[in-house]
């Protein structure tokens, strides 16, 4: 079977446009490379391996190698021009009660079989998931789906956008992380508040100035993000194998109940369809 498709390159070239427009990340967020890679080679390698026992050709081998030194690396998601060291995950820096939903920024979601369950995002083995049938019952986990997959950049860009929204959030109380980063977060939130109206038609902070449910507009409750899954990792684009997703400029929370409605459509494409089942009554 064929490991990297077209996909693949167009996935990488749609990643190097965003990461070349998207100027807000450049100017605001640190980006550097961390210490610590986001994924340990002790558990890579012997996944690699694997992978490499299916038989793919030299050039994905070669492919997943280069994605790996290149794209498998950490990168910073505090603001520019930060004290201290660069983290590449907030997931025990925020409040605890946003812990686990930010954590999404850089796992995958649950899955099993080849794929991994709550891998990196920016693991090097990619697959489409035709993998699953075109690959039998494989049972040991060695990849993560295409659609669900980033890099380190799409990661800390994903970070840099929760960190900053979660200012919005009513309750908010900063902590000891937030003291030293909250006017730069606070002010990129005002930012993608402003990119979604204009870009999308789309309201993430309601008229009192709390973050809201974009398709009811009523403000997200502090104790929602401890009930469940009442509020989810919401796509105004939806994920796809031909453009990293999850990523900054893409990434907002709204409830389960809208998160359900919208499916797998683009925003603007839900909101066009729903007025038009509407105007019927």
């Amino acid at each position: 079977m064929q490991f990297i498709t077209d996909k693949h390159e167009l996935m990488l070239r749609n990643h190097d446009l965003f990461q070349q427009e998207a100027t807000v990340y450049s100017e605001n967020m640190c980006g550097k490379l961390t210490r610590a890679r986001g994924i340990k080679l002790s558990e890579l390698l012997p996944k690699l391996e694997f992978f490499k026992s299916l038989g793919p050709t030299s050039s994905e081998i070669l492919w997943v190698e280069e994605f790996l030194d290149k794209h498998s690396r950490a990168r910073c998601c505090l603001p520019k021009g930060h004290a201290g060291p660069c983290m590449h995950k907030l997931d025990a820096a925020v409040p605890s009660s946003f812990k686990s939903k930010i954590a999404d920024c850089h796992r995958t979601p649950g899955d099993k079989g080849l794929f991994m369950n709550r891998a990196a995002r920016h693991f090097p083995i990619q697959l489409l998931r035709s993998a699953r049938i075109q690959l039998g019952k494989v049972d040991t986990p060695f990849a993560i789906p295409l659609e669900f997959s980033g890099t380190g950049f799409t990661t800390a860009t994903a970070y840099f956008d929760w960190a900053s929204l979660l200012t919005l959030q009513q309750g908010f109380v900063a902590n000891d992380f937030y003291s030293s980063h909250i006017s730069k977060y606070r002010e990129h939130a005002e930012f993608l508040a402003r990119y979604y109206l204009s870009s999308y038609r789309l309201k993430i902070v309601n008229d009192e100035g709390y973050l809201c449910d974009p398709f009811t507009f009523e403000t997200l409750k502090l104790q929602w993000w401890n009930e469940g899954h009442h509020i989810q990792f919401g796509h105004v684009l939806p994920v796809s194998d031909t453009e990293y997703r999850t990523r900054g400029m893409n990434i907002i929370p709204m409830t389960r109940e809208t998160n359900m409605l919208q499916g797998d459509r683009p925003w603007t494409q839900f909101i066009e369809e729903l007025k038009v089942h509407i105007a019927k009554h």
